[in-house]
């Protein structure tokens, strides 16, 4: 009889004991898979396989909002006209034959089409494999992105945004492609072109517009791999008794009080202009990029321009590649144009860049803003200028000009004592202006613009904010110093070691030879 209590009060203890542990580690959320299929699919189905696949992606979206877990929601191919809203935690994958089958979102599209953004309405989702197309969309409706994050953080991967235009722009409308508002989005490996947002026309006065592809504002958001091509931003034409036409920002990317990395992308042929109309034309800013405190590396930026408009008076265009950045390194900036600072515009650090084939008025390759850094950069063949500090309101002087190669190029520097032809009178006459050289890059054959064994720009930087990696993320310096420019030379017969597998091979040489030695 004792024994028979004895076991009962070990059960009841068990069962506590389990319980307890219940209570402290809630139930194990089991991830679900969603099928979604236009085609044979319908949304009285259960939506659990293929064959069982709802119609619509809200359907799927909804089912798995019922579920618990992160759910993958597998989309075919076919057209979604839906306005839809992510799930927290969900994958949202596209790019899928019809009935199932291997996933290529190159070969079977699946596209969303909408006159309302998808919103990215919890953390933690993804939205993969898509293209998302919304079409000309009017002031009447607010945002009018193709995808919008408020106050989210999902991941947007793998898409193509394409041919989503904002017309008479007005609120808080901005960035046609994507619009990002205090968010730290992912955004990596998109395709984002022809996007475009217009400003409002003829009235007394009009807001400032942003962001053709993308619009980050309050955010710190993650640009990484995409190419960013022909999106364009117009400022509105306002009434000829305006103060101004209307001011635009950010042809490609414009951010927008906020501090986000901007690494690997191509920027290509994206566009801002001013409005006309009013007493003053409405400002330009960063056809290729926009940008407050963000970091911009390793990226290709090329071919982007800015005009300013016309009205009484022209207004001014500033960076027709970047426009502003905390820390601009490792970039090809390449064939850009603007009126003041063709390649860039900052105040910010500008160091191992390769700054070519640019075209501006004042600054083809950079105007520099008061307290910029320029160091470690090759400014070759650009019009007017290499570096210029002339502003729309003044001459503005930079904290220092050191160990940069200038190369043909209309002028050496601009200043407002002169415009310098040759590297020792700037070097006498503006003290932050030192060990720069002037010498042909000799890059290799072809165009991309890699530094061949006998170039000059070798060996000649200096370690002063010199960036640890270049363009390609080979680690610097290789040699007996840091080159100059975006890209650091390795001879072809060497092999290229990243700084983790540099320092495995140091480690395991080390651990051999104290194994040796015991023995």
């Amino acid at each position: 009889m004792e024994y028979v209590k004895i076991a009962i009060i070990k059960k009841i203890l068990t069962a506590i004991f389990v319980w307890g542990l219940l209570l402290l580690y809630p139930f194990h959320s089991w991830a679900t898979n969603i099928y979604v299929d236009a085609k044979s699919g319908d949304d009285m189905d259960s939506g659990l396989s293929w064959s069982e696949a709802k119609a619509t992606i809200c359907s799927g979206l909804w089912l798995s909002n019922t579920l618990s877990g992160a759910d993958t929601v597998h989309v075919a191919q076919g057209t979604y006209n839906e306005a839809i809203t992510l799930v927290e935690e969900s994958v949202l994958l596209g790019g899928y034959p019809s009935g199932g089958g291997t996933r290529n979102p190159d070969i079977y599209i699946s596209k969303i089409t909408s006159r309302l953004p998808i919103v990215t309405g919890a953390d933690n989702a993804v939205i993969d494999g898509f293209t998302i197309t919304g079409g000309t969309v009017s002031v009447s409706i607010s945002p009018a992105c193709a995808i919008f994050c408020d106050r989210t953080s999902p991941t947007i991967s793998n898409n193509v945004i394409e041919d989503n235009k904002i017309l008479d722009f007005n609120d808080i409308n901005a960035g046609a492609g994507v619009y990002c508002l205090n968010s730290g989005a992912v955004i990596t490996n998109n395709l984002i072109q022809n996007n475009s947002v217009t400003g409002l026309e003829d009235l007394p006065s009009v807001p400032s517009i942003y962001g053709g592809g993308i619009m980050c504002e309050n955010s710190t958001c993650t640009i990484k791999g995409n190419v960013i091509k022909n999106n364009m931003v117009q400022g509105g034409n306002t009434s000829v008794t305006a103060s101004y036409g209307g001011h635009a920002y950010g042809g490609g990317i414009c951010c927008k009080l906020s501090s986000c990395l901007i690494t690997g992308n191509v920027i290509d042929n994206n566009q801002v202009f001013g409005g006309d109309g009013g007493r003053l034309g409405g400002y330009a800013f960063g056809g290729g990029i926009y940008s407050n405190t963000d970091v911009i590396t390793r990226n290709f930026i090329t071919s982007n321009t800015i005009s300013e408009g016309f009205g009484g008076a022209p207004g001014y265009s500033q960076g027709g590649g970047i426009y502003g950045g905390i820390q601009i390194e490792n970039n090809l900036i390449k064939s850009n144009y603007g009126y003041y600072g063709g390649g860039i515009c900052s105040s910010g650090k500008i160091a191992n860049n390769t700054i070519s084939s640019n075209d501006a008025y004042s600054g083809g390759g950079i105007e520099v803003l008061m307290d910029a850094i320029v160091v470690n950069n090759i400014l070759n063949d650009n019009m007017s200028s290499a570096i210029s500090e002339k502003s729309p309101s003044g001459y503005t002087k930079p904290a220092l000009v050191q160990n940069n190669n200038f190369y043909n190029c209309g002028s050496l520097y601009e200043a407002s004592g002169g415009t310098y032809t040759v590297i020792t009178d700037i070097e006498i006459t503006l003290t932050y202006c030192k060990y720069n050289i002037t010498c042909p890059p000799d890059f290799k054959a072809g165009s991309d613009y890699r530094l061949s064994g006998s170039s000059c720009c070798i060996d000649g930087g200096t370690s002063y904010l010199a960036p640890s990696e270049d363009l390609d993320g080979n680690a610097r310096p290789f040699g007996s110093g840091y080159d100059i420019g975006a890209d650091e030379y390795y001879a072809s017969n060497v092999p290229i070691l990243n700084n983790k597998l540099l320092l495995l091979f140091i480690s395991l040489v080390f651990i051999f030879s104290l194994i040796y030695k015991i023995r």
